[in-house]
């Protein structure tokens, strides 16, 4: 799914600029930008995007409904995706264990 997303984004480009979707976006294009915002956010924080005067992955204009990307952008960004995913469920599966393993009372003594 994620290189099918890539793919969709190296030739429309991507539907999503700041805190909204770019105008004349598909509705279905909102699945695959929603997916890829934890992306973006780690992206913009180290200034990599999103008009913080460095261009790589997106930039900071709207041609035909959508922010042009490169084929090295979209690399980085399907590539930022799949870190930002694997932490996230990393994390869950952390909170998920320890939370399940408090929910346990402790062994007592058998009485009768």
């Amino acid at each position: 799914m994620e290189l099918l997303a890539a793919a969709i984004f190296l030739v429309r480009g991507f539907p999503y600029l700041g805190s909204a979707l770019v105008p004349n976006a598909p509705w279905w294009e909102i699945p695959l930008a929603l997916a890829h915002l934890p992306a973006i956010g780690l992206l913009s924080a180290a200034g990599l995007c999103c008009g913080l005067h460095n261009g790589l992955v997106l930039t900071h204009v709207i041609r035909g409904g959508h922010v042009p990307m490169t084929l090295t952008g979209t690399g980085i960004l399907v590539g930022g995706n799949w870190i930002c995913w694997l932490v996230i469920a990393l994390l869950g599966q952390w909170v998920w264990t320890r939370r399940r393993g408090r929910s346990r009372p402790p062994p007592g003594p058998i009485s009768t």
